[in-house]
């Protein structure tokens, strides 16, 4: 993911006026949307705007953006806008000049997961507001997203292979790259090299189990 929205960013570089929106291949939304979250961004200078994802088989409110207690290593859902500090690209949208200023992705550190909470993280470090408006509405598969669990691998060569893929949401090498470039010191430093070390204790206790 991270690689497809670096390449869209060098296209639109050059060009000073629009809008972008950044979207899943895993969501959908009706009619009037996009002409929707334009009217909204309208009125809405130097933001990022994040369309909220539901459920597509629940019709459950799934994301609102998050922030992190970054003592105890905690991401918790943002109740108000006020409080986010990251936010997903599942449906955002914002001023082509908004996306110059926050600068592109950083493909090759964070590559898939991450790489939306780091940009967006960053797009707030230089002054941009991040907002999210439950009112407009992407219907999200969340099954279709990304590896989950690795539990049940049986053979050892597999389970490593999976637990540092690109599509596992807890690749170590990408979770600490995340938290490094986002977490204030010393709790990146802290829960980066824990990072590390809760993932030698899982696999130490797959190989001890087989």
């Amino acid at each position: 993911m991270g690689g497809s929205l670096q390449k869209g960013f060098e296209r639109l570089k050059n060009i000073k006026d629009g809008y972008v929106l950044i979207c899943n291949d895993d969501t959908t939304f009706n009619n009037d949307f996009l002409k929707d979250a334009i009217n909204k961004l309208e009125v809405m200078p130097d933001t990022l705007l994040l369309a909220a994802p539901y459920s597509h088989i629940t019709g459950k409110l799934i994301d609102t953006g998050v922030y992190f207690n970054f003592k105890k290593n905690k991401m918790l859902l943002a109740k108000q806008s006020s409080e986010i500090d990251f936010m997903s690209t599942r449906g955002l949208f914002m001023r082509i000049k908004d996306f110059n200023k926050v600068g592109g992705f950083k493909p090759f550190l964070l590559p898939h997961y991450y790489s939306d909470y780091e940009f967006t993280h960053r797009a707030k470090q230089k002054g941009l507001k991040l907002v999210c408006d439950t009112a407009l509405r992407i219907n999200s598969v969340e099954s279709a997203t990304g590896t989950k669990n690795i539990s049940g691998e049986r053979n050892f060569i597999s389970y490593i292979n999976k637990m540092f893929s690109k599509s596992y949401d807890m690749n170590p090498i990408y979770t600490s790259n995340f938290i490094f470039l986002t977490f204030p010191f010393p709790y990146n430093i802290k829960f980066g090299l824990l990072t590390y070390y809760d993932a030698f204790k899982r696999i130490l206790k797959f190989a001890l189990n087989k």
